[in-house]
């Protein structure tokens, strides 16, 4: 995902990404059995977690280094009137999150040393340190009740690891959405919430990162 400096390519950018990501859902729906469904729908899980975090370490990088907002107001912070790189403004989030970590004897930064980019309270957490000036709309783009931010890393740690513990973490989500326990991860996924009869969960999950991603680059 390219930086930008109007935050209305960005938004471009990452929901071309995640409409990517998604494409073989449809394939999971019709898939003749259940193995099928899970062949298909690990790597769509998984990758659009992956844009979504990339989407969020984008998002502050554009914010720390300058950009502009969908309306065309600029976005400032305690760094503005600094010269950096992607790779400063990383050193710069490690700082906050992880602060003994060092970088590498090239200068650049570990990933691995990285923030959680996926979890919410990352964003918050730099938009205020630093001082965004959109930080008051930051926090108001997770104020709107979705569920996605915080329990699609559950069902993408089932994917990605695939044991006892991740299987009962992503099954046990689906009581927060009238969704029978009992089922395997996958199928609860391709199930309906009470509250969105004739929507999957991962339709409504899907929908709530794409509308973020707009709230936060308007």
């Amino acid at each position: 995902m390219k930086i930008a400096r109007k935050l209305v390519h960005l938004e471009a950018g990452a929901l071309w990404a995640l409409k990517r990501s998604t494409r073989p859902l449809p394939n999971v729906k019709t898939a003749p059995n259940q193995s099928q469904r899970e062949l298909l729908i690990s790597p769509l899980v998984i990758n659009t977690l992956n844009v979504w975090a990339l989407f969020v370490r984008t998002y502050f990088i554009c914010c720390l280094m300058g950009a502009r907002s969908g309306g065309g107001v600029a976005i400032s912070s305690n760094h503005s009137s600094l010269r950096m790189s992607v790779n400063d403004a990383i050193g710069h989030a490690i700082a906050i999150t992880n602060p003994k970590a060092l970088p590498t004897a090239s200068g650049m930064w570990d990933t691995r040393d990285e923030p959680t980019w996926h979890d919410v309270k990352t964003l918050i957490r730099l938009a205020s340190a630093f001082s965004f000036s959109n930080s008051t709309d930051i926090q108001t783009a997770f104020t709107f009740g979705f569920t996605a931010h915080r329990n699609f890393v559950v069902s993408r740690n089932y994917y990605a690891h695939r044991n006892r513990g991740t299987r009962m973490k992503a099954q046990n989500i689906a009581t927060y959405y009238g969704i029978r326990t009992n089922q395997h991860p996958t199928d609860i996924l391709l199930d309906s919430p009470l509250t969105s009869p004739g929507v999957t969960l991962l339709d409504l999950w899907i929908g709530e990162l794409n509308q973020t991603i707009k709230l936060l680059c308007s």
